[in-house]
């Protein structure tokens, strides 16, 4: 097996200019069509394998929450005196290394620096070296090979994607460089979980699912089962929890499925936000899937550290504190302006609630909704949620459609609603808030 390992050891640091410039010259796509984890596990063997140095991984998929039970389960972990490591995506930065974290903060030049350099190497020699496949695999590629995303593996030719280079950067400073080492690496998928480059991890401690509904149905499938299908992937022989937030039967019976065919306990949050007297001042401040999330992030900590976690502060507990773009929120020359990601209707129904609730509660006389969305998001089912905020008692809305994402993806303004439109109620979710 060829390892770019000892190189690593007297490569220089490469600096901030060199890394971007060397990132964003690679490709977002292949352009082959052929999905599968083979990249990058071409890529992690000619680096020495640094996956399995890793410490305990706790993985987290979802539709929409799976950056917030990251941020409050990092907060949690660090909170009981735990350093932790997170992988996040997209990165918010053009520095690219925003995709990794340490106990809640940057991590610094140098680690990323060493590890941008020593997978440059790896790239350098990727057409050409000669590896020898591990036979048998471990149990856990065994189990990936059977739900095919595993193909070639190691002996591809398949080249990686930017984001792939970047999953394997954050995995080798995580499992080689960070001294001391982390002691949980807490990592975010980027997109469904069974084909995304971050199943490449061994077994997980904890398999986290967040809300799954539907959101890119061309990639992932048509409905929230085929699409919990997906995400169930990252469950494997060998993971030790699988903990949910409260989902639909259909894609609650998917993933007890999938975790029994693993022999992995399954634990679904659920019951009432408000059961807990601590939780009630905080439903004040934070929506109430943000609540849910958190008490997910709870179970998970409560979990790996075998108890005794103590809970969030309520200023702690308002997420637009710990991450942008979740009701992140700003006073600006006396305006309360909040920014929020929602970008499929089950996050823009949730985000309405809450605007809803803040304003009757504020007494807010007016609400301006400023409008940017991306073309393959479903702009026709969440135009329509966005009514509540028009039939609010002495409350007026006004709705500003611009093209506000830099990116050809976006969708133009003239394509975006002026005022949503009237709309049925959705249906009752089957765990509705208190």
């Amino acid at each position: 097996t060829v390892s770019v390992l000892y190189w690593a050891s007297s490569l220089h640091s490469m600096q901030p200019d060199e890394w971007v410039e060397f990132l964003d010259a690679l490709p977002a796509f292949t352009g082959t069509g052929d999905f599968c984890l083979d990249p990058v596990m071409r890529l992690l063997a000619l680096c020495g394998n640094p996956e399995r140095s890793l410490p305990p991984v706790i993985h987290v998929t979802g539709t929409n929450g799976k950056g917030s039970v990251v941020a409050y389960t990092t907060k949690l972990l660090v909170g009981c005196g735990r350093r932790v490591a997170t992988f996040t995506s997209p990165h918010p930065s053009p520095l690219h290394k925003d995709n990794l974290g340490l106990n809640c903060g940057d991590v610094s030049d140098s680690v990323f620096g060493v590890a941008a350099a020593a997978v440059k190497a790896a790239l350098e020699a990727y057409d050409t070296a000669e590896i020898q496949p591990e036979d048998p695999l471990p149990e856990y590629l065994q189990h990936l090979q059977k739900l095919g995303v595993i193909k070639q593996g190691v002996s591809t030719r398949q080249k990686p994607t930017q984001f792939e280079i970047i999953t394997v950067m954050c995995i080798y400073a995580v499992g080689v460089v960070m001294d001391p080492k982390p002691d949980f690496f807490v990592v975010e998928v980027g997109l469904g979980g069974r084909l995304d480059s971050t199943n490449v991890v061994p077994p997980p401690v904890c398999c986290v699912f967040a809300s799954i509904d539907r959101d890119h149905v061309k990639m992932l499938g048509d409905t929230p089962e085929k699409i919990s299908l997906e995400k169930s992937g990252i469950i494997k022989p060998g993971v030790q929890h699988v903990v949910s937030y409260p989902q639909t039967e259909g894609v609650k019976g998917v993933l007890e499925t999938a975790a029994a065919a693993c022999g992995v306990p399954f634990h679904e949050v659920s019951g009432p936000v408000d059961a807990d007297a601590s939780m009630r001042l905080r439903l004040d401040r934070c929506p109430v899937h943000m609540v849910r999330n958190y008490l997910v992030a709870h179970k998970v900590a409560e979990l790996v550290t075998l108890g005794g976690v103590g809970h969030l502060g309520v200023e702690e507990l308002v997420i637009g504190k710990l991450m942008s773009g979740r009701f992140e929120a700003y006073d600006v020359g006396g305006h309360f302006v909040v920014f929020d990601g929602a970008h499929n209707p089950q996050a823009v129904g949730g985000l309405v609630e809450h605007v809803r609730r803040f304003v009757q509660a504020e007494g807010v006389r007016h609400v301006d909704v400023v409008l940017g969305v991306l073309s393959d998001k479903d702009i026709s089912k969440m135009a329509p949620l966005y009514t509540p905020l028009t039939a609010l008692p002495s409350t007026t809305a006004t709705f500003h459609p611009v093209t506000v994402p830099d990116t050809p993806r976006a969708l133009p303004s003239s394509r975006l609603p002026s005022a949503p439109a009237p709309h049925p109620p959705p249906p009752t979710p089957a765990h509705p808030p208190p």
